[in-house]
């Protein structure tokens, strides 16, 4: 089962191959860009900047289905390194 979006999903768009733009919560009109690169992702986020992972991230990895619900495969996926 996929990531259902709920009132607090943030949502993600494509703006490039590798790169999708997320709004900001904190600062509303700014827009966040997300990135993959080598199979990781990165934000332009203080988050990302200092934990390494925030909700823009999983916003992108939701809406192309590499978001797992289940708290098993979740870790499961931690575990492998496809997701931090």
């Amino acid at each position: 089962m996929l990531h259902k979006p709920t009132p607090m999903t943030l949502e993600s768009v494509q703006i490039g191959r590798d790169r999708w733009a997320v709004p900001s919560r904190s600062q509303p009109g700014s827009l966040h860009v997300i990135t993959l690169v080598a199979g990781r992702f990165s934000c332009t986020c203080d988050g990302c900047l200092y934990r390494g992972h925030c909700a823009h991230i999983a916003s992108v990895q939701g809406s192309i289905g590499l978001l797992p619900v289940d708290p098993d495969k979740l870790a499961a996926a931690r575990a492998i390194g496809i997701m931090t």
